[in-house]
């Protein structure tokens, strides 16, 4: 069995560290768009913290479980 060494052109070295740089820059963007988000986000958000024994009223969407999971509380 005979092995055939292959030789990296300069050019497809050059290609594959670009496609690497772009994979990072992209992913790095994407990163800081969802920071960007979430804190925008946050900003409308009420965090809320409850005492023992405080009654507190549930409301679940139906949409969100299967036909017959909810069967004690209901919307």
């Amino acid at each position: 069995m005979a092995y055939h060494h292959s030789r990296i052109l300069d050019s497809a070295s050059a290609f594959a560290s670009h496609i690497r740089a772009l994979y990072e820059y992209i992913r790095d963007k994407k990163m800081k768009n969802n920071a960007d988000y979430k804190a925008y986000v946050d900003l409308h958000c009420k965090f809320r913290s409850f005492n023992v024994d405080d009654y507190v009223m549930v409301r679940l969407r139906s949409k969100r479980f299967p036909l017959g999971i909810m069967k004690k509380l209901h919307v």
